[in-house]
């Protein structure tokens, strides 16, 4: 098995560099400005648009110019692009994704029809979704992630949650410096806005759905209640049609 080398000299040079283009996401002693809490709503379209610019000269280049629509932003564009505190947003949102559910715990609080301000339309009701973990089985990483989702039916039963604010605590050891030498401290609280939905509101959201869908799956198996309907065969299927 070959050793792993890193270069910490070059990747002190790199964090500088995207020090000075993102400061937000670099504290003060790499030259940044982030303090304990970082307010991400005004990074997303800003890392949308870097990358959307890069695509689109590499498309000019290869093949004359072809029109590029701009991806939307996402936690692991922003990541990429920035790097600093973006990488712990990053393996926070992982781990809030991935995490077993025995290590998990949910805490939901719904409500009743209610109006989504940012966008004047009255939701069917809206859930106010904690979800925390203090470790999981194969990292330390602890988390605690928050938000008011808004819940809409429309006429073909699809459901949509809706999350403008949303809140995620990371609390980790990073790696990407040398053993006492992470700048950056060990918790972060990141906080973000958007009228309709967050980024982050809609990754808490997602990550609450699918815990949602194994519980079910696990209160099927464990008290096996009886069906609200029998089942019939594709052949009583096919004659219904």
């Amino acid at each position: 098995m070959s050793e792993i080398t890193v270069d910490w000299e070059e990747t002190r040079r790199r964090a500088a560099d995207k020090a000075a283009a993102w400061p937000e996401l670099y504290i003060p002693a790499q030259g940044g400005t982030a303090g304990d809490t970082v307010d991400l709503s005004p990074l997303w379209q800003r890392a949308s648009g870097i990358r959307h610019e890069r695509v689109r000269e590499q498309r000019e280049r290869e093949h004359g110019g072809i029109y590029v629509a701009p991806d939307d932003p996402t936690v692991d564009m922003l990541a990429e692009e920035a790097g600093g505190l973006a990488l712990r947003l990053r393996a926070g949102v992982t781990s809030l994704t991935n995490r077993r559910d025995s290590n998990v715990h949910v805490a939901e609080v719904p409500e009743g029809p209610v109006v989504q301000e940012g966008i004047g339309t009255e939701a069917d009701g809206a859930i106010t979704i904690t979800m925390w973990s203090t470790e999981g089985h194969w990292t330390d990483r602890a988390w605690w992630a928050t938000t008011r989702a808004f819940v809409h039916f429309d006429e073909y039963g699809e459901v949509a949650m809706l999350a403008p604010e949303a809140e995620l605590v990371v609390v980790s050891g990073d790696n990407m410096f040398p053993r006492g030498e992470n700048p950056f401290g060990n918790v972060t609280r990141f906080l973000d806005r958007h009228p309709r939905s967050s980024v982050l509101g809609s990754q808490i959201a997602a990550a609450y759905r699918a815990w949602l869908a194994r519980a079910g799956v696990r209160g099927i198996i464990a008290h096996q209640p009886a069906p609200d309907m029998a089942p019939i065969a594709s052949e009583e299927f096919l004659r219904e049609l």
